[in-house]
């Protein structure tokens, strides 16, 4: 699995009885534990407190807070995190594995989060509410996330292999793709874009980008045209997968964009929670 995970994640809890009130001590502890602090907003009974610092420093202020959540009447915090772990280690270590289907906590409880890796193409979001805590569907349309400006893909699956080491009408409309590609991605040079080995049988796409929400649809469109151009030729495999969420510091931060190319087909899915 991936060794360096980003998180976005938010919480509020109506601290209302014993149940709560163990949640509350959890998510404190969780908060004191917590590395990797980009931000964190706290709130707890009407004070807000902030970290800027990578973890929650001993004896300050806000250890004092989270070591006493469970005493707090209403209890919210909004917290992005790098290198932290991920909604594995929450899930397994911390308080999410707290958020079963019990009424009290389900009526009292809300928590959203967005965690996407550096080694893995997979984002994992999460949302517990009154219907307890589930995997949001990606069932959603363009036009639930046009008011989001732009996105950005930490690490995209993108393989190309073949044999066809020799055709290199192939390789040049391949490279015609993919400069086309690179061409709809913000700030993104197709030579530092694309690791071309072609003439080893194989084509890669390096690291991260950004593109913006008007360039989805041309961005599907090339990579179906690609796999329709690879689909005639039985020793090439491509594979292509683009998880996405909002970029920058925005009030989006619980969407996905996915574009996906499954039996030779581009599709896009979106979700927003």
């Amino acid at each position: 699995m991936s060794i360096e995970a980003n998180t976005y994640e938010e919480i509020k809890i109506i601290n209302c009885n014993a149940k709560t009130s163990s949640l509350a001590r959890e998510v404190g502890e969780y908060l004191l534990e917590t590395w990797g602090i980009i931000s964190l907003k706290l709130s707890v009974d009407g004070t807000e407190y902030t970290c800027q610092e990578d973890k929650i420093e001993d004896e300050t202020e806000l250890f004092t807070v989270c070591k006493s959540l469970a005493k707090a009447k209403e209890i919210s915090f909004s917290l992005r995190t790098n290198n932290n772990g991920g909604a594995y280690w929450r899930m397994e270590s911390c308080f999410m594995g707290a958020l079963t289907d019990d009424e009290d906590l389900k009526n009292n409880v809300t928590y959203r989060s967005t965690d996407y890796y550096d080694q893995d193409s997979c984002l994992d979001v999460y949302l517990y509410d009154k219907n307890g805590l589930i995997r949001p569907e990606y069932d959603k349309t363009a036009e639930d996330i046009e008011d989001i400006s732009g996105w950005y893909c930490y690490t995209p699956d993108f393989t190309l292999t073949t044999e066809e080491t020799d055709n290199e009408e192939l390789h040049e409309k391949i490279l015609e793709i993919m400069q086309k590609l690179a061409d709809n991605l913000i700030d993104c040079d197709v030579e530092d874009f694309v690791d071309d080995c072609f003439e080893d049988g194989e084509m890669y796409i390096n690291g991260s980008f950004s593109f913006e929400t008007k360039s989805i649809p041309e961005i599907k469109d090339l990579l179906g045209e690609l796999a329709e151009e690879l689909s005639s030729y039985a020793s090439t495999e491509f594979s292509a997968e683009i998880n996405a969420v909002p970029e920058g510091d925005n009030n989006y931060n619980f969407a996905v964009v996915s574009i996906v190319v499954a039996d030779g087909k581009a599709e896009t899915k979106y979700c927003r929670f």
